[in-house]
């Protein structure tokens, strides 16, 4: 028991290993989407229509939100000739926060 904690952390490596290993088999032609746009518009909204200006860059992997903010984000995306016929994915990680 001594050791239980080393075992599991070294477990759960080997396991997230493998797993990424199996990632970059399921979707090969991984491209990047990196033109971001954000606007915040307020606390506590409710539903309501895109903005239509405000918008600014942002770049992948910055902070954003926060308590009840409301917060908008849009890409352009081009799909590349070569994946014409190719069921295509958008894969969105938005940080593991909480989204309603």
């Amino acid at each position: 028991m001594a050791h239980f904690a080393t075992e599991r952390d070294i477990v759960a490596r080997q396991i997230t290993n493998r797993l990424n290993e199996m990632k970059s088999t399921i979707y090969r032609n991984r491209i990047a989407i990196t033109s971001w746009e954000t606007v915040v518009t307020g606390l506590r909204q409710d539903v309501a229509p895109v903005p239509t200006d405000g918008w600014t860059p942002f770049e992948v992997g910055s902070s954003w939100g926060g308590r009840d903010v409301t917060q908008w984000f849009r890409a352009t995306v081009t799909i590349p000739v070569a994946l014409r016929g190719l069921k295509v994915v958008a894969l969105l990680r938005h940080g593991f926060e909480g989204l309603c």
